[in-house]
């Protein structure tokens, strides 16, 4: 593709009938009514391009454009497409098949420089991107659907009027999988679009983050702060839910498999526990071409506060809390409930008197075991937060992991009832994500360490994929199966007080 004075080129990589009407339809839909294709015929190898006319007859189309076009024409004529700049024609690679490199990867870990020809993790609601030095970035082909978080929602509006709303900005049809209040007037929805490539949402929503028009939607697939994922008629407990190091709050939970839209926090485990509602929290905690100073304190101090402030939009600061904490997210857990116990704040204070429960899946309590992470790390912004989750030696955690552990114990010992502690832990090694995979050597991630007064099982899995379930499997059972008798335990209680 290429961008001249007033007109762009599309060119396809290999010759195919019937594909100008959908190339001319995504135009259409990308530059508006005053765009069209003026003209169609062979480049000099032999492939069809297209010529069209974006816009006012001068307009010129910037870099990120041409690349944002690139990939919607290759979505929509479902080929490769090339992009022809000057001489140098550099064609889009295909999607490669999964190896154990690129599946098995854990969710803690650095990301590579992009100087180097590497695979980047697919962040589980993001596309997996190769780089390759000097070249545009490449997007590869997704198999499994986007979902967007629709926010700013008025509460009075019903599922229908939502789908209608989300299908006139976005000329899809949407399906919404979630409908849940977030504060006195307002409601957060997911979303995908059946229909559409599934690409389609996150590359939309560039241009319309913003929606105009009888309500202003607010989209994002970023899913940073505190998400609710369901709407229960009687809310007896908040499960919250908070994800690890540089992985993406909704996609680390996502199933794994093609065409796939389920997320089991949000589509098996509301169905399967009675009054409970899901609150997903995610936060920015990116490893590559970080420029933050933050430490594990500043990330559990906003979600506590984050944490009291949509209980107390939704009037539900009494109810019971059961967190679940994913690798560095169980961290993040056990800083909140310490702060928590201390603060002198009573709002924050309730959250520490309404813990009734922590579940863990590989929380680095001993150390994070990735030494590819503090080298690329070591001159960085964030290398005093990475140090704080890691190994320092063999088997020898930080010092304020020392101190995190003591601090934890001591809440839960003061914690009256005492909290019920769960800890699952992987037994399959991961591959660490490094600046050159093909070298790393498969390590156990993160080691079982014992606990006082919690209970331990083991997930046979990596660190990545002990939360990540296609359906209702034997592991989820576990998971699911422990959250019930939580559960009871917690429906028993308020029963006595009632």
């Amino acid at each position: 593709m290429s961008s001249m004075q007033g007109q762009t080129t599309i060119s396809l990589c290999r010759k195919s009938v019937g594909r100008k009407d959908a190339i001319e339809e995504l135009v259409r839909e990308y530059f508006r009514d005053n765009s069209l294709i003026v003209s169609e015929e062979n480049s000099q190898s032999g492939f069809p391009q297209y010529v069209l006319r974006p816009g006012q007859l001068n307009e010129r189309l910037g870099e990120d454009q041409i690349e944002r076009l690139q990939q919607l024409c290759r979505l929509k004529s479902r080929q490769r497409v090339e992009v022809i700049n000057g001489e140098q024609i550099l064609p889009l690679r295909p999607r490669q098949a999964p190896t154990a490199s690129s599946t098995s990867g854990p969710c803690l870990m650095p990301q590579p420089s992009s100087s180097q020809t590497v695979q980047r993790k697919e962040s589980d609601d993001q596309p997996s991107v190769p780089l390759t030095a000097g070249n545009a970035p490449v997007h590869p082909a997704k198999n499994r659907p986007d979902t967007l978080r629709v926010q700013n929602i008025p509460v009075y509006l019903t599922i229908e009027e939502v789908v209608d709303e989300v299908w006139k900005n976005f000329s899809h049809k949407p399906q919404v999988h979630s409908l849940a209040p977030t504060a006195h007037r307002n409601s957060c929805a997911t979303v995908t679009f059946p229909e559409a490539e599934h690409d389609f949402p996150v590359v939309k929503v560039k241009s319309n983050k913003y929606a105009k028009g009888k309500h202003e939607f607010q989209y994002d697939a970023e899913f940073e702060g505190f998400t609710p994922l369901n709407s229960p008629n009687e809310n007896h407990a908040d499960i919250v839910v908070v994800v690890g190091l540089g992985t993406h709050a909704f996609g680390t939970f996502r199933s794994p498999a093609p065409d796939s839209s389920k997320m089991w926090l949000r589509d098996f485990l509301p169905e399967d526990v009675e009054n409970i509602r899901v609150l997903l929290y995610g936060y920015n905690s990116k490893v590559d071409d970080s420029k933050s100073i933050q430490n594990v304190e500043d990330i559990a101090g906003t979600m506590l506060e984050r944490l009291m402030n949509i209980r107390s939009a939704t009037k539900t600061e009494g109810v019971p809390i059961i967190f679940l904490g994913q690798s560095l997210g169980g961290l993040v857990v056990q800083e909140a409930i310490a702060l928590a116990q201390q603060s002198k704040d009573v709002k924050i204070q309730k959250i520490f008197q309404t813990w009734h429960g922590l579940v863990g899946f590989g929380i680095p309590i001993g150390g994070l075991n990735n030494p590819t992470l503090l080298a690329v790390t070591e001159d960085k912004p964030n290398k005093a937060f990475i140090r704080q989750i890691s190994q320092i030696t063999v088997d020898e955690p930080s010092e304020y992991l020392k101190d995190l552990k003591r601090r934890f114990e001591e809440c839960s010992k003061i914690r009256d009832p005492p909290p019920d502690l769960l800890y699952f832990w992987e037994t399959q090694y991961s591959i660490p994500r490094s600046r050159t995979a093909e070298s790393a050597s498969s390590i156990l991630m993160v080691a079982k360490q014992k606990v006082p007064g919690a209970k331990h099982l083991a997930i046979d899995s990596d660190h990545s994929g002990m939360v990540k379930y296609e359906h209702r499997t034997a592991v989820y059972i576990d998971v699911r199966d422990n959250i019930h008798r939580m559960m009871n335990v917690i429906d028993s209680r308020r029963l006595l007080v009632e």
